[in-house]
């Protein structure tokens, strides 16, 4: 499956930032494309999975140097890809604000980075949402 049939099983644009992410976390190989089992593989997670099996996908998804960190730029491009997701958008300056909300909430407002402990954290007051979120295949309701 190409990227913009991904893109298109989901009814997602191409060049949409989570599109981008999410395909080249699942892609296996360095080939173009992915395979049907790295689909499932995917999909698996969002029908089974609880919600920090979903938050460990998205980190993953964006601490793309595999440092177990998350800057606070990883961590707004994450969220302006979930809001895409959404159908949502929010300017640049709305986003700043939204995530150094957050952090400060959370504690973090000296933190550059968060671990994968300080993102959870950060995200346990949307455990119950996350939880529920689903992938919605296009032509299937």
């Amino acid at each position: 499956m190409t990227r913009s049939e991904f893109a298109n099983t989901f009814a997602m644009l191409p060049n949409s930032v989570f599109v981008e992410q999410m395909f080249d976390l699942i892609r296996k190989s360095e080939a173009e494309t992915i395979s049907f089992r790295e689909l499932l593989d995917l999909l698996v997670i969002f029908a089974k999975g609880d919600a920090e099996d979903k938050l460990s996908l998205m980190f993953k998804m964006y601490d793309i140097t595999k440092t177990g960190q998350l800057g606070r730029d990883r961590f707004k491009l994450m969220i302006r890809s979930v809001m895409e997701g959404l159908n949502h958008s929010l300017n640049t300056d709305k986003l700043g604000q939204l995530v150094e909300s957050m952090f400060e909430r959370g504690g973090f407002i000296e933190q550059k980075s968060l671990s994968f402990e300080d993102f959870m954290s950060l995200m346990k007051s949307n455990l119950n949402d996350i939880e529920s979120a689903c992938l919605v295949v296009k032509g299937i309701v």
